[in-house]
């Protein structure tokens, strides 16, 4: 063969491996693109259960917060009337001793 011929060769066997690397390329192009939605849609659905999880934490927080108060209400009013008693009963009792 002549150098010609060769350089014609070349030529082919390269546009044939060239086009064989862009494929390739493009199915890993697309593969990647498969891949990146999965994980779109994987991490949607991830973030959707924190936001409702916390949403449900919150509520469960709020609700021992009001049970909170409630019993320091309570325990507020038996105190002062504790004390209104104790302070009758002295009364009482100073009176009794004079």
């Amino acid at each position: 063969m002549n150098l010609q011929g060769e350089v014609l060769d070349l030529r082919a066997e390269m546009k044939i491996n060239f086009s064989e690397v862009n494929s390739k390329i493009l199915k890993l192009q697309f593969e990647f693109e498969m891949e990146t939605a999965k994980i779109r849609k994987e991490l949607k659905t991830e973030i959707a259960d924190l936001r409702a999880e916390t949403k449900t934490d919150f509520l469960e927080l709020q609700k021992s917060i009001v049970d909170i108060r409630k019993t320091i209400s309570t325990q507020t009013r038996w105190i002062l009337g504790g004390m209104l008693g104790v302070a009758t009963l002295f009364a009482a009792i100073g009176k009794v001793i004079n």
